[in-house]
């Protein structure tokens, strides 16, 4: 059984092994859609769990598993939340925190130089932005590992105080045993220090709190910190203030205005040319499925309520849909009465538009010129490793 229909409801289900999960629609939300979010909630569930629960469930299928979630209600309902409303489940990868190039070098070198080992991954993450990471080079993290673990972590207030240390099982990597999240925020700011770790003891505790209290260290040099705080306050990007940042005669991208009042300076390439059509952009986002990143910009005023910002990932899956056979490259747009949804795919990026009818098609090429234009400020490139 896949689906069924009833009345305006969709109930759709997903078997994974002896679990059963099921999401029930009244909104259009697609078939494809609702399965992916069941995948990520399995996902969510198993990162929490291991798979070893799956193992337990067929020796004891009247085990109650409700007892081992406990209070881990918070977490289902924000990775539910964060794939109706942003664009992590149209696509598997992680949303970059938009940095000038050079500031987010001495984020890398910062955790370049904790070389620990029995360290996978290590990342410094705003929100659920990522703005640097370094790998084990035997290592490479999944996106979807990696916006899991990121969930957890902002869903619970307590682990984002003074130092954790919290189990999490990395489904992608060995979904039968844990590693060991190290969690530390720095004071005074949103920026978290994590290091994700094979050993559990408290030797390895305590030289991973060596090294973080290192990176904290250089990442609070005004020199770096003030252009974070600056990205983070000015995330996501407003693509009508672009055109701001686009005039030669301003100041350096990042650096605040002298002037009172003035507007916030956009961690940004400086850019030439005309870009007027971008006023008109409703929603915009560009997916390079190679780096598993993301950039996904700020929703216009008038459509960020809660059911219209549902409306817009919603059609955009929808688009994913109908090309779901085409072959690569392709695209589709999808009219309704006030809106165009526009996807390309190639096979090096994706590219999701939402504008209002009848603007013109130039504003597809002016978006993908303008990615092209901010590629090293808006995403990570390839993750460096020790």
């Amino acid at each position: 059984l896949r689906y069924m229909l009833a009345g305006e409801h969709v109930f759709a289900f997903l078997e994974k092994g002896p679990l059963w999960l099921v999401c029930i629609s009244s909104t259009g939300d697609l078939y494809a859609d609702m399965v992916a979010l069941l995948e990520r909630v399995h996902m969510q569930i198993i990162t929490i769990l291991t798979a070893g629960i799956e193992k337990t469930l067929v020796s004891r299928p009247n085990y109650d598993m409700r007892g081992l979630l406990g209070g881990t209600e918070r977490v289902v309902n924000n990775m539910i939340r964060w794939c109706v409303q942003d664009m992590f489940l149209q696509c598997e990868g992680f949303e970059s925190l938009p940095l000038p190039p050079a500031v987010r070098a001495v984020a890398v070198e910062a955790l370049k130089g904790a070389r620990l080992p029995n360290v996978l991954f290590a990342f410094l993450m705003a929100g659920h932005r990522i703005l640097a990471a370094v790998s084990n080079r035997q290592y490479r993290l999944n996106s979807l590992d990696l916006g899991m673990v990121v969930n957890i972590i902002m869903s619970s207030a307590s682990l984002r105080t003074g130092e954790s240390w919290t189990p999490v099982c990395l489904s992608q990597y060995n979904d039968k045993g844990f590693a060991y999240a190290y969690i530390s925020c720095i004071e005074g700011s949103e920026v978290i220090v994590v290091f994700l770790s094979t050993a559990s003891d408290g030797k390895q505790f305590y030289a991973i709190s060596q090294q973080a209290a290192l990176v904290k260290e250089t990442l609070r040099q005004p020199s770096c910190m003030e252009h974070i705080e600056e990205a983070i306050a000015t995330s996501p990007i407003d693509l009508v203030a672009c055109q701001g940042a686009a005039s030669p005669s301003d100041a350096s991208p990042g650096v605040r205005s002298s002037v009172p009042g003035a507007p916030r300076r956009l961690n940004l390439a400086p850019i030439a040319g005309q870009w007027q059509l971008l006023d008109g952009i409703i929603h915009a986002a560009y997916y390079l499925p190679g780096l598993q990143q993301y950039f996904s910009s700020q929703i216009a005023e008038p459509y960020q309520s809660r059911h219209r910002v549902k409306m817009l990932f919603r059609n955009y899956g929808r688009c994913r849909q109908l090309l779901r056979n085409a072959k690569v490259p392709c695209q589709v747009c999808v009219a309704t009465n006030h809106e165009c949804f526009y996807v390309s795919m190639a096979a090096d990026y994706q590219l999701f538009l939402s504008v209002p009818r009848g603007i013109s098609t130039s504003v597809i090429s002016q978006f993908y010129h303008w990615v092209r234009t901010q590629e090293s400020y808006i995403f990570l490139g390839p993750i460096p490793t020790w």
